[in-house]
């Protein structure tokens, strides 16, 4: 089984999380912790899906 299709969708979802996070605690007024937390897992996940991206075949 390739693995690209697996680490693909992860990044994706985390992305996802990451921004759901960063937007409901923004939205709820949350803490800043919450807020940089949603905002460092998006930003990780963006970095992971670029560097994969940029590691396939073509």
């Amino acid at each position: 089984m390739r693995r690209e299709p697996l680490l693909f969708g992860l990044t994706v979802l985390g992305v996802v999380v990451g921004l759901a996070i960063l937007l409901t605690a923004e939205a709820v007024g949350a803490g800043e912790t919450m807020i940089v937390f949603g905002g460092v897992i998006a930003l990780a996940a963006v970095g992971g899906l670029t560097g994969l991206i940029g590691a396939l075949d073509g």
